[in-house]
């Protein structure tokens, strides 16, 4: 069926975009898959045989689980990311503001050494 294999091409790009990390491809996609789904359950021929679409909706269910586990890791990785930049930062803007010119001491170069 057109409209199984089209819901099941767009599960696939929803899942390559993901991996990319293009959030908004992969979100709009996603939603056009809902409406596909959506618009497959709809009809009563394929309504009134749920139990022959059971292995394909469970096939789906699993790759969404495990495509929201990806998204999921991957936004705790951003999150360490963004928190080890921020505290980057704000140890760069601490050394700015202690090694302005008018705040440095200058050690005395000790005798016997060379410069």
């Amino acid at each position: 069926m057109q409209s199984l294999d089209d819901i099941l091409a767009l599960t696939e790009s929803v899942e390559q975009h993901v991996e990319r990390g293009d959030w908004a491809a992969a979100g709009a996609l996603d939603a056009e898959r809902c409406r596909r789904l959506e618009a497959l359950f709809a009809d009563p021929a394929v309504r009134g045989d749920l139990a022959a679409w059971r292995r394909v909706l469970q096939d789906l269910l699993l790759r969404n689980q495990q495509t929201i586990q990806r998204v999921q890791a991957r936004q705790r990785e951003l999150a360490r990311a963004s928190a080890t930049l921020d505290h980057a930062q704000g140890a760069v803007r601490a050394y700015q503001r202690n090694t302005a010119p008018d705040n440095l001491v200058y050690l005395p170069t000790p005798r016997g050494s060379r410069p």
